[in-house]
């Protein structure tokens, strides 16, 4: 799907059941995401291709209500700002770690 349509998508749906409600939805959909990590986390090895499915169905889900609240909340600049000085922070701290610092 390319861009366009995926957040055409984002924005009826936002326009249809309101910020509120799908900050609700991305409550929802973290914790159920929360709940496949914890069960992946202390699965027997024969559960995990099933368990990785889930963790992937939920990623899924999760990601898509961060671009609706991140349109949403018109926040996509700051958001992209923020991303980049933790990443690069976590560059830094990974590299002090191998240092010794």
């Amino acid at each position: 799907m390319d861009k366009r349509k995926y957040f055409a998508i984002l924005t009826r749906a936002l326009d249809e059941y309101g910020l509120q409600h799908q900050c609700w939805i991305a409550i929802e959909e973290m914790s159920e995401l929360i709940k496949a990590l914890c069960k992946w986390w202390r699965a027997e090895e024969y559960m995990l291709a099933e368990l990785k499915f889930a963790i992937v169905d939920e990623v899924a889900d999760v990601l898509i209500c961060m671009d609706q609240i991140i349109k949403g909340f018109d926040i996509s600049k700051e958001v992209n700002e923020r991303i980049q000085y933790k990443v690069e922070r976590l560059d830094r701290r990974i590299s002090d770690e191998q240092r010794g610092v």
